[in-house]
């Protein structure tokens, strides 16, 4: 994304960055998207953990709005 878009960060991603830069990882580098889930799960599921910190762990899932994100970033070059 850096490359295409000139940032990590990308309009088009919104605040779901960094679950977009996983998604585009597991589409086009091979990262294996259950490994990368598997870490965010047991703290978005933890009572114990706060809100904020619950919503942040999700905000790095890989799902299918990131997938979809990441390949308008990958495929049509659309970073707005």
């Amino acid at each position: 994304m850096l490359i295409t878009c000139g940032t990590t960060d990308p309009i088009i991603a919104g605040d779901r960055y960094e679950g977009v830069t996983s998604a585009y990882a597991v589409l086009f580098f091979g990262a294996n998207e259950q490994v990368l889930n598997s870490a965010m799960i047991p703290v978005i599921n933890d009572p114990n953990e706060s809100q904020e910190t619950r919503d942040a762990a999700a905000k790095y899932l890989v799902d299918d709005q990131g997938k979809a994100i990441a390949r308008q970033i990958h495929d049509e070059r659309k970073c707005r």
